[in-house]
């Protein structure tokens, strides 16, 4: 980790640009989140951009530095005022990613700071009288995505335009929470896979007309089985031993066949039926004994 990627992320017409300068003109100032908005338009987010560790560094910096001196009280709190300052952090960044689209080279970004905040030297504190280290095992990134996710969950109520909009920021974040788990980032996470399944049985298992809403469903069992499937294969499937494991070994094959399906209808805009292609063959590679292939 730790590289500078060419993603150009200061031009101001961006959605996340405006939603930064959004927080920082208008948030409240004596908060963390208004804090990381100013610390990620300055870092990662700004013309010149910088390394994802130094903006690491500036954030934890701002921890001890600012944000503890200014609220000496939480040096008597259990978690020492760390859940809202984390609450902050997560908070900015899961909100950016609605807003920064799926393929973009900051998403990759933000999960290399997300690594260089883990390399930072260990911290412990106590939330819900449970001892863990932060940016570690700390229940806060959980919390943050599931209630985001809640909030946040596209529905086609509405002006066509915002229904599109909606679904498209669906398709973002879906991309990071299947980056999140890839990287190892939930693996904390109380079943990291729950959201992931829910989605990809929603876009393979039921039936919904073409469109725009179809499209973004598909994208997003694409994105999970392409970045996090070997992870989904491995907590759902395992050896495949046990009664449980043998339903979802059916439910993999359903979905890959589904996928190929879709793939040789070939009515799916031509970007979207290379990604199907691809997830298809990320499932057949992982699982090929289901398959059988015709010389």
């Amino acid at each position: 980790m730790g590289s500078i990627r060419n993603v150009r992320p200061s031009r101001s017409n961006q959605p996340w640009i405006e939603f930064l300068d959004n927080e920082i003109a208008n948030g409240d100032p004596q908060t963390p989140r208004h804090a990381m908005a100013k610390i990620f338009r300055r870092s990662l987010f700004s013309a010149r951009g910088c390394l994802p560790s130094d903006a690491a560094l500036q954030l934890d910096s701002y921890y001890h530095d600012t944000y503890l001196p200014a609220h000496p009280d939480l040096k008597d709190e259990d978690d020492k005022g760390m859940v809202a300052f984390l609450s902050g952090l997560y908070g900015v960044v899961v909100d950016l990613m609605f807003l920064i689209p799926y393929h973009h080279g900051l998403q990759y970004t933000v999960i290399d700071l997300l690594y260089e905040l883990r390399n930072l030297p260990p911290k412990e504190i106590k939330v819900g009288g449970k001892i863990c280290q932060i940016y570690e095992e700390e229940p806060v990134l959980e919390l943050t995505m599931k209630e985001k996710w809640v909030v946040n969950n596209p529905t086609d109520d509405g002006d066509p335009e915002e229904v599109e909009r909606r679904w498209l920021a669906w398709v973002n974040v879906s991309a990071f929470a299947a980056r999140c788990i890839e990287a190892g980032f939930a693996d904390h996470f109380e079943d990291s896979t729950i959201i992931p399944c829910m989605d990809i049985s929603k876009a393979l298992e039921e039936e919904h007309p073409p469109g725009i809403k179809r499209n973004c469903l598909i994208r997003v069992a694409v994105q999970y089985i392409m970045i996090a499937g070997t992870k989904i294969c491995r907590a759902k499937i395992g050896r495949g031993k046990t009664e449980e494991q043998q339903r979802w070994l059916e439910k993999w094959k359903s979905w890959a066949e589904k996928l190929l399906e879709l793939a040789e209808q070939n009515e799916l805009e031509p970007g979207l039926t290379s990604e199907v292609r691809e997830a298809h063959g990320t499932m057949v590679a992982l699982q090929p004994h289901l398959f059988k292939f015709k010389r």
